[in-house]
């Protein structure tokens, strides 16, 4: 397994909220803000967290805060400013909408890295996870000429690498859920499966 010293946990706290209405990042979830879940479950597997956004409330998590270098551009610029600020090759890139991610699952990331591997992330049920993701830092590249030629999906990009998927079952998928609407937040206990 990749060695801490030579992985930056990087989280993207930048997004709009637009379907929440409120800043995700910032929702309590038994007794918690998603984020200090977050922080939590990447903190003993790191050198050190990066948060990639524009909100000075995220000050208070007493971590390195950076500003999105192209605002409003989405998670690939998030990711490609994550990676910019990086000192390390290996980076475990999150989403601040997934509360239920343990060290755990993350560690399955670092374990299933190969040399070779440029992204590592999971899939559950066909569906890709490029916010709950292992990234080197030598696609910093690809991505910011993505970005200029304006490509704005990361899933996109990340198919332009090479790209491991790793298939979860049922009850470690439950950790990827991102919460994205009240009605999502509101139904959240009722979804995990033990």
């Amino acid at each position: 397994m990749i060695q801490s010293e030579d992985i930056t946990g990087i989280i993207l706290v930048g997004g709009k909220s637009s379907r929440m209405g409120v800043d995700k990042g910032l929702l309590y979830y038994k007794g918690e803000h998603f984020i200090s879940t977050i922080i939590n479950a990447v903190k003993p597997l790191v050198k050190e967290i990066i948060l990639v956004g524009n909100n000075p409330a995220y000050d208070r998590f007493d971590l390195k805060r950076v500003e999105d270098l192209m605002p409003d551009s989405g998670p690939l610029a998030a990711v490609y400013t994550g990676l910019t600020h990086s000192n390390t090759q290996h980076n475990l890139v999150l989403s601040c909408d997934v509360p239920l991610i343990t060290p755990f699952l993350l560690e399955i990331l670092l374990k299933e890295w190969t040399p070779g591997d440029e992204v590592v992330q999971f899939s559950t049920n066909g569906k890709k996870t490029p916010l709950v993701a292992l990234y080197q830092k030598s696609i910093q590249d690809l991505l910011d000429e993505q970005i200029k030629a304006g490509e704005r999906k990361l899933s996109t990009v990340v198919e332009m690498c090479k790209t491991k998927s790793l298939a979860v079952g049922k009850a470690l998928a439950s950790q990827l859920k991102n919460i994205n609407t009240p009605d999502e937040f509101r139904k959240l206990d009722h979804e995990i499966e033990y």
